[in-house]
């Protein structure tokens, strides 16, 4: 219903950023928010909360960060490109 306010804890970003409408970080006993930042900006700011290297990507049009696997630090997105689909294949070679 409209003017409704749920509040949910989670410790999975993927999970907030698939349900929620806003959704907010924790680190150093501050919350930071992430309302109007862009992907790359996401991506960054959970970087530094997770200390781990992230890759970004769209699914259904909702935002997912997974942790970049060892061997994978080739695997960045080619910019100017709005999409950079990688293979399972492509992420486990070395």
């Amino acid at each position: 219903k409209d003017g409704t306010i749920m509040l949910c804890v989670m410790h999975d970003p993927n999970m907030s950023f698939r349900f929620g409408d806003q959704s907010y970080l924790m680190k150093d006993n501050r919350h930071l928010d992430t309302h109007g930042l862009d992907r790359e900006q996401v991506r960054k700011l959970l970087k530094q909360t997770y200390q781990l290297p992230l890759i970004s990507l769209e699914n259904q049009k909702k935002w997912m960060f997974v942790p970049m696997l060892s061997g994978a630090a080739a695997f960045e997105p080619i910019e100017g490109a709005e999409h950079s689909p990688a293979t399972v294949t492509e992420l486990n070679t070395p």
